[in-house]
């Protein structure tokens, strides 16, 4: 997504240690928020939930970048 300032807020699913988490933030150093999910179904509900909640905001944009986690 990006916002009003014309930076880009990224969201995405990792494979970890512990599952998968869903990370977002504007950099991989300036991480706004993160939570590890069990499985790949939850992790997207999170990163939609996460979605949703910053276009209700007001002001961003989205963009689609980067690949997918299928079968994680």
């Amino acid at each position: 997504m990006t916002g009003p300032s014309g930076k880009v807020l990224e969201c995405g699913i990792y494979r970890v240690v512990t599952g998968l988490e869903v990370r977002c933030g504007y950099s991989p150093d300036d991480l706004l928020r993160s939570q590890v999910a069990p499985e790949i179904a939850t992790a997207r509900e999170v990163a939609e939930q996460w979605r949703q909640a910053v276009f209700a905001k007001g002001g961003f944009r989205e963009e689609r970048l980067g690949g997918d986690v299928e079968g994680a």
